[in-house]
């Protein structure tokens, strides 16, 4: 809001004349002229910076004789008589600073006999200030023993109010701001004979020219289709910039929007073609042109309600085999998954941890497997959907009634024999060995029956397991057991003379040594 200053003058007027500035004051307001009926007090004021002392003068023969005591800004005349018709005043004004001193211009004090009403003669005029400026509104009018009255009304207002202490005929506005901008002014001239209102007077407050700057830009936006998208900004500049909104699908290629001129740029209905536009304002004036970095628009599809394209299937197994349960889902957003089991029969049901992929494995299901049922719950944010019961069957697959027992060996001797007990129908046998510690077992060629004697020589220890299958291709593989190499040794003592070549074996039990020479030691 303005701030005001009070300056009492009486009818305007007010010759001209006198030096109004100096390189450090400035008259703010010249003093009126002033009319009253005989006996009345006739009042004169001046407005001004950077002055420490006043004094009125009165103009006596043609020659400018000081007041005694007149040094205010104001100066009343107490008793107005008919000899002070046509009197002339004014003002002198010393700046603080030392400067040349100010003259007022010179006004002129009418006596009357009789009182003469109210009457504007100038009304104040419409005033443009830049913010935080000083400024003025002034009237002229006629008239006997005037009294000013000022009034404001704010743009938003709806009628006037009285400004205090505002009661001459020139209005100081002190300071200004952007609140005050399309205030109206206006001022009631009043004496014992009735009341005058002047015209209204505007004012404007502008600020510096100024390019246009931004103070927000437009941000990333994300709705879901057929939502409503908006990019605002906000800026500065003087005079007030024009807004034109652009989009572009690549950022390099921009095209303006028709009809979007406002800080707010809105889209009512997003659709999938809108997703990964780019939106941005461009604004100008007549001091320049500014373009705000682009928000993006993502527009993400409706959300759907998730759904089963295939629902999971009754799984049978043998014992000791996997079971595999898949489901294929739909929905948006994407869904996750939760599978669950029911080990009473479908009453209720609990998580299985880590179960959430479209398809479940159970790596190796036993007996005590048999009947559990099993689903999967489909979630996302419209909502959940449960699948069919699916039912794991497992079949007793051949058992195993013998295990393979170790064996061990030593070279040249001939290959242990390793057999199984298994019972079941239509029964096959595949044997395999493993060098590694009972990992990463391998087949053995031809090694298909119960019993396992051809082989090759193991150089190391090995480890022997068969796998059973029955016709239905259930299998059972027996524990892993191990073939001992197991190595000569000589005991004391031993040969001398001749050195050792060679080791035969002459039966199963006995072994010789030939010498270098061939001959048996």
């Amino acid at each position: 809001m303005a701030m005001f200053a009070l300056l009492l003058t009486a009818c305007g007027g007010g010759g001209g004349g006198g030096n109004e500035s100096s390189p450090s004051a400035k008259v703010l307001s010249q003093p009126g002229d002033v009319m009253v009926t005989n006996g009345q007090p006739a009042t004169f004021s001046v407005a001004a910076t950077g002055t420490t002392t006043v004094q009125w003068q009165r103009q006596i023969n043609g020659t400018w004789v000081d007041i005694p005591g007149a040094t205010g800004f104001s100066y009343t005349l107490a008793n107005a008589q008919a000899s002070d018709d046509t009197a002339s005043f004014r003002a002198t004004l010393t700046p603080s600073d030392g400067g040349p001193v100010l003259t007022s211009s010179p006004v002129t004090l009418r006596v009357l006999a009789q009182a003469v009403a109210p009457s504007v003669v100038v009304n104040p005029v419409d005033l443009i200030l830049t913010a935080g400026q000083s400024g003025t509104f002034s009237v002229t009018a006629t008239g006997t023993s005037l009294s000013y009255r000022w009034q404001r009304r704010g743009g938003s207002e709806t009628s006037f109010t009285d400004i205090p202490d505002a009661a001459g005929s020139t209005l100081i506005l002190s300071t200004s701001n952007d609140g005050d901008n399309g205030t109206l002014f206006r001022v009631v001239i009043s004496n014992a004979l009735g009341s005058v209102t002047s015209m209204n007077a505007r004012l404007n407050v502008t600020h510096p020219l100024s390019a246009p700057v931004f103070t927000a830009i437009p941000s990333n936006v994300t709705v879901v289709s057929g939502q409503t998208a908006s990019f605002s900004v906000t800026l500065t500049g003087e005079p007030a910039p024009t807004l034109t909104w652009q989009r572009s699908a690549d950022g390099t290629i921009w095209t303006n929007i028709d009809g979007e001129t406002s800080s707010t740029m809105t889209i009512p209905a997003t659709t999938a073609a809108h997703n990964g536009q780019q939106y941005r304002a461009v604004a100008s004036n007549t001091s320049g042109k500014v373009v705000s970095p682009p928000g993006i628009l993502t527009v993400n599809a409706a959300p759907v309600m998730p759904f089963l394209v295939t629902q999971p299937a009754n799984v049978s197994v043998g014992a000791g085999s996997a079971a595999r349960f898949a489901v294929v889902v739909g929905g948006t957003p994407a869904p996750t998954l939760q599978w669950q089991v029911s080990l009473d029969a479908g009453a209720t049901f609990a998580n299985i941890t880590g179960a959430v992929a479209q398809e479940l494995t159970l790596p190796s299901s036993t007996l005590a497997d048999n009947g559990k049922k099993l689903r999967v719950l489909v979630l996302n944010s419209a909502g959940t959907a449960i699948s069919n019961i699916a039912t794991l069957t497992v079949r007793p697959g051949p058992q195993i009634t013998r295990q393979p027992q170790p064996q061990a060996w030593r070279v040249g001797l001939p290959l242990p024999m390793f057999s199984v007990g298994a019972a079941g129908s239509d029964l096959s046998y595949q044997w395999q060995t493993s060098a590694s510690q009972g990992a990463g077992f391998q087949d053995i060629p031809a090694a298909t029956a119960s019993t396992l004697t051809t082989f090759t020589p193991p150089t190391q220890d090995t480890w022997v397991r068969v796998i059973v299958k029955n016709a239905a291709g259930d299998a059972t593989t027996s524990e892993a057991t191990r073939l001992t190499r197991l190595k000569w040794t000589y005991q004391s003592p031993l040969p001398t003379g001749d050195s050792m070549r060679a080791l035969k074996w002459v039966t199963d039990t006995n072994l010789v040594a030939v010498g270098q020479s061939g001959t048996v030691i």
